[in-house]
């Protein structure tokens, strides 16, 4: 298989003289449209603008008056839209401060109602302290009378 492989493959001289009448034929194609592409160029007449200029009509203004009116239609919307954004806004800040008065209270209560609970409780803990406190002296007084008995 070796042999048949290094039989078939061409010399590289053969390689390269090919490549070369390749490129050869390829820079000149090149050349030649390169070529005709200039003459081209040149053959036109070159102008910065289009010679006569065209000068197109302008476009009919609105009358003074008119565009006045229209400007304070404009502005009069605009405010009007401006105004009511504003009074959305304020009606928004409103409705938000009550809420947060309300929230306010409601923590208020509930921290008022937490204290209560934990005083309760502090109560509840300080009388089973004493009683457990009083205990062993109770014990001590019952064995005592239990052995007199």
């Amino acid at each position: 298989m070796t042999l048949l492989l290094a039989q078939t493959t061409p010399p590289p001289q053969v390689l390269a003289s090919w490549l070369e009448v390749f490129m050869y034929i390829v820079v000149s194609a090149g050349a030649i449209v390169g070529l005709l592409c200039g003459i081209k160029s040149l053959r036109e007449k070159k102008e910065a603008t289009p010679q006569p200029l065209i000068v197109q009509g302008h476009v009919q203004f609105v009358p003074r008056e008119e565009f006045d009116k229209e400007i304070k239609q404009a502005h009069g919307r605009m405010n009007r839209e401006r105004d009511d954004a504003a009074r959305a806004v304020r009606e928004l800040a409103q409705r938000l401060d009550g809420d947060l008065a309300k929230l306010t209270k409601q923590v208020a209560d509930y921290n008022t109602d937490a204290n209560g609970r934990a005083n309760s409780i502090n109560g509840r803990i300080d009388d089973l302290r004493d009683v457990i406190a009083a205990m062993p002296g109770e014990l001590v007084s019952l064995i005592r009378s239990a052995q007199q008995i």
